[in-house]
């Protein structure tokens, strides 16, 4: 039953990934004294714009990094599942 599952829930931890960032930064933004999110918005109090804009790629780059890290693990985990579905789409032409 999990293994009939798991593309489901490998597609809920990546959509969890997504959300679990994003409020990782706000929280950092309006309740910490250190972290990515502070020292942005720090950076934009002080009007120090270029650091403040290298905060906000830095946390993109961060982004893509996780995003890519987790689809390389979702395609080993998810090898099984990938192979069916292709196996499938070739039965039907």
């Amino acid at each position: 039953m999990l293994r009939g599952a798991s593309p489901q829930i490998v597609t809920g931890a990546r959509q969890a990934l997504s959300i679990a960032i994003v409020l990782m930064v706000i929280s950092e933004m309006f309740a910490a004294n250190n972290g990515l999110g502070f020292s942005i918005v720090q950076f934009q109090r002080g009007f120090a714009l270029p650091e403040m804009w290298t905060g906000i790629i830095l946390l993109g780059l961060v982004g893509l990094a996780l995003s890519l890290i987790f689809r390389a693990v979702e395609a080993t985990v998810l090898a099984w599942y990938r192979g069916q579905r292709q196996a499938q789409r070739g039965g039907n032409r």
